[in-house]
């Protein structure tokens, strides 16, 4: 046998064995996401709102630290804690998923949606806020490969506890 063949037999196989446990709950490669371990959502009536001219609507639940004075620009790496949700409570992504107790390291410039990156600019270390994110600054323009098009019309609430601010540039 050549060794094209041997490759694709290889990875049709491999292929194979992965797709056959997707169902299976023990499979590592398909586990579904427990979110069982992500705090209650916020509440944040009766907090003053922030509202921006784009839609985006912020709650400052617990002021950040002034000392450092530093505040979070486009181009900083931070470490949060974040859950975002619909509207109606639904949990899409959160960092303490899978019982994680641990803040995830990101580039402001990398988060998405657009909303969450507008909304985590001028935050200070130990901060709290929670976002109100309408569909035009969520997923509205999410391809239809996207796990998150079915939300692409939702309103987003999504909390962000930064923990500290990593690097400035």
């Amino acid at each position: 046998m050549k060794l094209f063949p041997k490759i694709l037999l290889i990875t049709a196989l491999a292929l194979t064995f992965i797709y056959s446990g997707c169902d299976d709950p023990t499979n590592p490669f398909f586990r579904e996401t427990d979110f069982s371990t992500v705090p209650d959502p916020i509440d944040f009536s009766g907090v003053e709102p922030v509202e921006k001219d784009n839609g985006l609507v912020y709650y400052i639940i617990e002021e950040g630290k002034e000392e450092s004075g530093a505040s979070v620009v486009t181009r900083d790496a931070v470490q949060l804690f974040v859950t975002m949700r619909t509207k109606d409570g639904d949990i899409l992504q959160s960092t303490y998923a899978n019982g994680r107790t641990n803040p995830e390291n990101v580039s402001v410039n990398n988060l998405s949606p657009q909303g969450l990156r507008e909304g985590i600019i001028g935050m200070k270390e130990e901060e709290i806020r929670v976002l109100v994110i309408p569909p035009s600054l969520g997923f509205a323009n999410v391809s239809q490969q996207s796990q998150f098009f079915e939300y692409r019309e939702d309103t987003l609430v999504i909390e962000i506890e930064l923990v500290q601010i990593l690097q400035t540039d």
